[in-house]
């Protein structure tokens, strides 16, 4: 998708809050600490792009590692993984999933 909402934004969004899932799902830890976790996570892997992680660890080449660790910094992308990390806290919070 080549836009300027979906794919930048709400893609970074939806992935900080697949990652808090996949933490809260894992680990035993309060949702608060796994929503800054996820940030946290977000950022460092963002900060590697901006440092050009992926090459300095001989994976240029690699494809699956260059859509993990990304390959392009975007300082816009800090505010769309905190709007993850809020709106999954969120989510965790008032939409509480219900045994069937």
């Amino acid at each position: 998708m080549h836009d300027r909402f979906v794919r930048p934004f709400l893609g970074d969004v939806l992935a900080v809050m697949l990652v808090y899932a996949a933490a809260l799902t894992l680990l035993r830890l309060r949702p608060v600490i796994t929503a800054g976790a996820a940030f946290a996570f977000a950022c460092a892997i963002e900060i590697g792009q901006y440092f050009g992680l992926v090459y300095r660890l001989g994976l240029g080449d690699v494809a699956i590692a260059r859509i993990v660790l990304g390959t392009s910094f975007s300082p816009g992308d800090f505010p769309a993984y905190g709007a993850g990390a809020v709106l999954a806290l969120a989510a965790d919070r008032y939409l509480p999933l219900r045994a069937i």
